[in-house]
């Protein structure tokens, strides 16, 4: 099992009113959210990433797994008192819409059970009532630290980091886009704390592509591109975010500099995007390990969901050949 490479240290709790039983310092519920605590993060400690199941029975075994742990953090949202932030100088930033906004508090959980959490979980969110008045479940969690925004402008997937690129707050340092229909593991924000930390030029990833080429140097078509396995920082790599990605304060400027074109050229495809911008502004791309890792994907939402569509139908293509055009590449 891939476990945490530090202990969990959930200090920072916030008040909660009424009174409960007590005993020995320790209310009752305090107790039970402890214990699911400790249940919840070995789940999620086997959620490694490494290969997808090769069997019809291993989906199904999967998905149950799944369905377990967002059973119990959903059971842990209902119950826990502890921030799901702590201090420090990386933000979470994430968005979502329509009926996923009842399902993305598992993603927000998973996040806020880490060995390292984040100094903000940033929600962008494209209506405002979304905001000022939230799924129930959210509300919940804005209690514990959750911060939910509205951002004008059709963004689509950009959203998750486009509004925070343009209003950096002065505390933060680094920003980490996750998406809203993955379970990430407890040593998820440590590891791209520490590569950035390393490289702090470098935009680190978990998942990577290479970019492949023809004989006349040309950008083959992206289902012929091939997984990275290295962790040397090169232009080549393509870095997807569905298992997270870290920018530094340089990375965030070149894409608040480089405006909105995106909703001409990728505005389903944000990931060829941030490839274009950066790799242009002269920011290698580093996956974090020699292995790529696809961190659990919660069912029930991937029919919904734009990665389906970019790859599938080949809109990634049309993506980057409408970018790379745009950049004159």
């Amino acid at each position: 099992m891939w476990r945490p490479e530090v202990p969990i240290n959930h200090s920072h709790e916030v008040p909660e009113g009424g009174q409960m039983f007590q005993r020995g310092g320790y209310t009752l519920r305090s107790i039970i959210s402890s214990a699911l605590d400790r249940t919840v993060v070995q789940m999620l400690s086997g959620n490694e990433g490494k290969s997808q199941p090769g069997s019809l029975i291993g989906w199904k075994l999967r998905n149950s797994v799944v369905r377990w742990t967002v059973a119990l953090l959903w059971l842990r949202m209902l119950l826990s008192t502890k921030a799901l932030t702590q201090d420090g100088y990386i933000d979470v930033s994430l968005t979502s819409y329509g009926p996923r906004l009842s399902k993305v508090f598992a993603t927000i959980e998973s996040i806020g059970l880490g060995t390292q959490r984040p100094r903000a979980i940033i929600l962008w969110v494209d209506r405002p009532e979304d905001a000022t008045n939230p799924h129930w479940t959210l509300r919940m969690q804005q209690k514990r630290g959750l911060q939910i925004r509205y951002s004008e402008g059709e963004y689509g997937p950009h959203k998750k980091y486009y509004p925070y690129c343009c209003d950096v707050p002065s505390s933060s340092k680094a920003m980490v886009t996750a998406d809203d229909d993955v379970l990430y593991p407890p040593c998820w924000l440590t590891v791209l704390a520490r590569a950035h930390v390393s490289s702090p030029g470098v935009v680190h990833c978990f998942r990577a592509y290479e970019v492949q080429r023809d004989s006349e140097g040309n950008v083959a078509p992206y289902h012929h591109w091939l997984p990275t396995t290295s962790t040397l920082p090169s232009f080549d790599n393509f870095a997807t975010g569905v298992s997270g990605v870290i920018y530094s304060l340089p990375h965030m400027e070149a894409l608040r500099q480089a405006g909105e074109n995106f909703l001409e050229v990728s505005h389903s495809a944000d990931d060829v995007w941030l490839y274009f911008v950066l790799t242009r502004a002269g920011f290698r791309i580093r996956q974090v390990e020699s292995r790529s890792r696809l961190f659990w994907e919660r069912t029930g939402t991937q029919s919904v969901a734009l990665s389906t569509t970019n790859v599938d139908r080949g809109m990634n293509d049309v993506a980057i050949e409408r970018t790379r055009r745009a950049f004159g590449k």
